[in-house]
C-alpha cells in the first residue's frame, strides 16, 4: 500500500517490541526514515537492523524529561526534521485493579501522560514549520 509518506521521518518510542516495533516496520516499509528508541539495546539494534529504510536506533528511557528534547533533535540533526510522531508505551505491571499500588500507577501516568505531552511539545514544532506532520500516542495496559 502507499500511504504516500516515502521520505518523511519518525520518531518510535517503545519501537523495539509489540506495537511500536509494529509501527517503525510499517513505516519502514512505506519508505520512511525512522529513529526508534527504547531502553532495551539489543533489542532496539535488532529491530534496527530489520527495518528496509535507513534508521537510528537510540537506547533510551523515554520517561526520563530530557529524552524527548534529545531524540527529536537527534532526528532533525540526522534527517533534517520530524514528520511523524508514535508516541508507544506501556502501562504498570500486569495486575488486577484492586493490587495495582500507586507507585505503579504513578509510573504509568509519566510514561503514558507526561511522557506524550513531553514529546509532542518536542515535535510540533518541526511539523508546523514543514506544514505538515502526524502524531499517534499508543499504549497497552493489561487489567485482570
Amino acid at each position: 500500500m502507499d500511504l504516500g509518506i516515502e521520505g518523511k521521518v519518525a520518531l518510535v518510542t517503545g519501537g523495539s517490541k509489540g506495537l511500536g516495533r509494529g509501527a517503525a516496520l510499517a513505516l519502514s516499509r512505506e519508505g520512511v526514515k525512522v529513529v526508534l528508541c527504547a531502553r532495551g539495546e539489543a533489542t532496539l539494534r535488532a529491530t534496527a537492523d530489520e527495518l528496509p529504510s535507513e534508521s537510528l536506533a537510540i537506547a533510551a528511557d523515554v520517561t526520563d524529561p530530557a529524552s524527548p528534547v534529545m531524540l527529536v533533535a537527534a532526528a532533525v540533526e540526522r534527517f533534517g526534521g520530524l514528520d511523524i510522531l508514535v508516541g508507544n508505551a506501556g502501562g504498570p505491571p500486569q495486575a488486577t485493579a484492586l493490587d495495582v499500588e500507586d507507585d505503579a500507577f504513578h509510573a504509568a501516568l509519566n510514561a503514558n501522560l507526561l511522557t506524550s505531552v513531553r514529546l509532542v511539545q518536542e515535535a510540533v514544532p518541526h511539523m508546523r514549520a514543514a506544514a505538515w506532520g502526524r502524531i499517534a500516542l499508543i499504549t497497552s495496559w493489561v487489567i485482570k
